[in-house]
């Protein structure tokens, strides 16, 4: 199957194809990869406007894309990041952009996600929704380990839309598919702090915070979410921004719980859903924070359910504002 060869093979500095492995060794390390979750979906409007593009941003893609025709953009920041779709060499793509870089690239496989990655589900407690839209990302700005590529896919679950994206990492001696999903329509992650809101670059700068990368959320209901990796001094960290652009969860100051009833009842109710019975507070990728920054209080979960090894482990994470409103959550798989 071409798409799972391409999953297994990379390319080292030299242009030749090569394995690159990368171990998740925290639970942190796989928040940030999370984070790094790009979209696959296709960002339109019911009734698309005449989007006012650069002259630049055209120049980019006609120079990043052999005799691009049919271009369609749409805006996911103003003036400054753009989704486009494209045909190319007789190949459909979907891309974001800003005036300086293709930020992702993906080809649009036109076919069905073969079995052989649906499979992969099977054992997961996630199993028995519907695939569409399967893309192959060609091209990512942001650096990740997996090879270097992803396989992605719109998946439709428990009467909920979600992004969903199959990989592979280096597991114990083993190679291991990633299967990752997150509830939204789509995320692009960039590098560029000229990306994001003027106000959140404010606020970070009054705050002599270091820029590292944001990634913009467009949720399911149409609101946007910036999740920024930032540093002061030696110590990382997130900082999580809503629609308002208002400061709801992240920090530096961190305090582990030791149990759900640690919890507000809101967020012990909302872990009593079905979708999350069978998993708990034990495992590496387990555990309950309290972060706070700035005032603004918010709970970091990961829930887990194993078998007493990494390989054929499953996990949910969930950001909650003070509140216990869910922010944020994602879903990981390893099998």
């Amino acid at each position: 199957m071409k798409f799972l060869k391409l999953l297994s093979l990379g390319h080292n500095a030299a242009g030749n194809l090569s394995p690159r492995f990368y171990m998740i060794k925290s639970i942190s390390k796989l928040v940030f990869v999370l984070a790094a979750f790009v979209s696959c979906n296709q960002v339109k409007e019911v009734n698309p406007q005449r989007v006012t593009v650069p002259d630049r941003v055209i120049q980019l893609i006609e120079k990043s894309y052999e005799n691009p025709k049919n271009l369609v953009f749409s805006e996911v920041i103003k003036d400054r990041v753009w989704n486009v779709d494209l045909e190319s060499a007789s190949k459909k793509y979907n891309a974001a952009v800003n005036p300086d870089n293709i930020i992702v690239s993906y080809r649009l496989a036109g076919e069905p996600v073969p079995d052989s990655l649906k499979n992969l589900l099977n054992p997961s407690s996630i199993a028995g929704g519907s695939f569409s839209n399967f893309k192959e990302q060609e091209y990512s700005w942001v650096t990740e380990g997996n090879y270097g590529r992803w396989l992605l896919a719109d998946y439709e679950w428990n009467n909920e839309s979600y992004l969903f994206r199959w990989g592979v990492t280096y597991l114990s001696g083993k190679n291991t598919y990633n299967l990752e999903m997150r509830p939204v329509k789509s995320e692009v992650t960039t590098q560029e702090i000229q990306d994001i809101p003027q106000s959140i670059r404010d606020y970070i700068a009054g705050k002599s915070l270091q820029f590292s990368n944001a990634t913009i959320t467009n949720t399911n209901d149409g609101k946007l979410i910036y999740n920024l990796n930032v540093r002061s001094g030696n110590t990382y960290f997130q900082l999580i921004f809503n629609n308002d652009l208002t400061l709801v969860a992240g920090g530096d100051q961190l305090t582990s719980l030791s149990g759900l009833t640690d919890l507000p009842v809101s967020i012990q109710n909302y872990l009593a859903q079905p979708r999350y019975q069978g998993f708990g507070f034990t495992g590496q990728f387990a555990g309950i924070q309290k972060r706070e920054y700035d005032g603004v209080v918010s709970y970091h979960v990961g829930t887990q359910k194993h078998n007493g090894t990494m390989y054929g482990s499953q996990a949910w994470f969930i950001v909650f504002d003070s509140n216990g409103n869910p922010i944020t959550r994602s879903y990981l798989g390893l099998y």
